[in-house]
């Protein structure tokens, strides 16, 4: 690598970035319905890249960090603002491992008008789309919905297949609905 022309190496870098990416969009845009027709909520490509590139980015600054340093007369400066983005980026990290664990303990499903989730109680429920008494907007940008016997699931939009769950809820009228 250290022969080759700068240009070259940023060129090949832009276009693998731009096939990594691509194939990214391309197997994410929806979910296949799985065992007996099933469709399952998972995490999607947004949630995968931001924590592996966070991590990798911290562990990356990190190394730079402990191992090599900085000689320069500011060195002690830089080392210290390198030092608050290894936090940044590691936090980064850390919250999208967390919303990664939310859409998987959410463990939402759905098949024609049925709605499984797993709520708080670890007990999976069955809701139909006619029980389902309000959808609205939590503060992190979930969609909350709210079923008539008064528990709630929370599903992230970004994650794979909840366009298709939120396209089947306002085919069916849900979005609609507001708690009085």
């Amino acid at each position: 690598m250290a022969n080759l022309p700068a240009p070259f190496v940023s060129v090949i870098a832009a276009l693998l970035v731009m096939v990594m990416v691509g194939l990214l969009v391309a197997t994410d845009r929806s979910v296949a319905a799985g065992t007996h027709g099933w469709r399952h909520i998972r995490p999607g490509a947004m949630h995968w890249t931001g924590f592996c590139l966070s991590a990798a980015l911290a562990l990356f600054m990190g190394y730079i960090w402990i191992f090599v340093g900085s000689t320069r007369p500011d060195g002690a400066a830089q080392m210290r603002i390198l030092f608050w983005l290894i936090l940044f980026f590691a936090g980064g990290s850390v919250l999208m491992g967390w919303a990664i664990l939310q859409i998987r303990r959410a463990g939402i499903e759905w098949r024609g008008s049925v709605i499984t989730c797993r709520q708080p109680d670890r007990m999976r429920r069955k809701h139909g789309f006619d029980d389902v008494a309000s959808v609205h907007r939590d503060w992190l940008g979930r969609l909350v919905i709210r079923f008539a016997d008064g528990t709630q699931t929370k599903l992230d939009t970004y994650a794979t297949g909840a366009d298709q769950l939120i396209d089947a809820l306002d085919a069916a009228g849900c979005l609609q609905r507001r708690l009085p």
